[in-house]
């Protein structure tokens, strides 16, 4: 458990290397503006959560993530781009009807959030304030993934369909393992 914890911003970190290395063909300055947008959004809409309780519900980050800015780990953001990147990439090459993307990603990224929950109080990567995980953290994650997944449709990708598809699959079936096994 301490090593998982411990290694948890390296996992984030490398999780997002591999990413950028498999797309690395692809890469054009647009996709960078993406990426930093994702990043800052992700991170901007936690600082909010986390400061005022809403979108999510109130809760505050533990020291897991590493460091912080108003109380939300720099990393946060870097989650959310992994996320968004790994779903994206992993149904752009699946999906022909793009418009579908943005619906059945931020699908996947919530049924991801139901698993990682759990182990992310257990671990204290965050904390809330109720007994129970609000309601609307699952509608608020499902609504900022979606608007994510629909910036990303602004990007082509001509790699990275299977390094996506596993980051995702690993970082899914990882914590449901650690659901099974905490």
């Amino acid at each position: 458990r301490a090593v998982f914890i411990s290694l948890t911003p390296l996992n984030l970190l490398f999780s997002l290397v591999v990413l950028l290395y498999a797309l690395r063909d692809d890469l054009k300055f647009v996709h960078w503006v993406v990426f930093l947008l994702v990043y800052l959004l992700g991170f901007i809409i936690e600082l909010i959560g986390t400061n005022t309780g809403w979108p999510f519900g109130e809760y505050e980050y533990g020291s897991v993530l590493g460091v912080k800015l108003y109380e939300t780990p720099l990393l946060i953001g870097v989650n959310w781009l992994v996320l968004i990147l790994s779903t994206h990439l992993a149904l752009s090459k699946t999906i022909s009807n793009k418009v579908l993307i943005p619906f059945i990603g931020a699908t996947a990224m919530l049924v991801f959030d139901l698993f990682l929950e759990p182990i992310a109080i257990v671990t204290g990567m965050w904390t809330w304030a109720a007994l129970e995980i609000p309601f609307a953290n699952y509608v608020s994650w499902w609504i900022i993934a979606f608007v994510l997944h629909f910036l990303m449709l602004l990007l082509r990708f001509e790699s990275g369909a299977k390094v996506g598809m596993a980051v995702f699959v690993a970082q899914l079936v990882f914590f449901i393992v650690l659901n099974i096994f905490l």
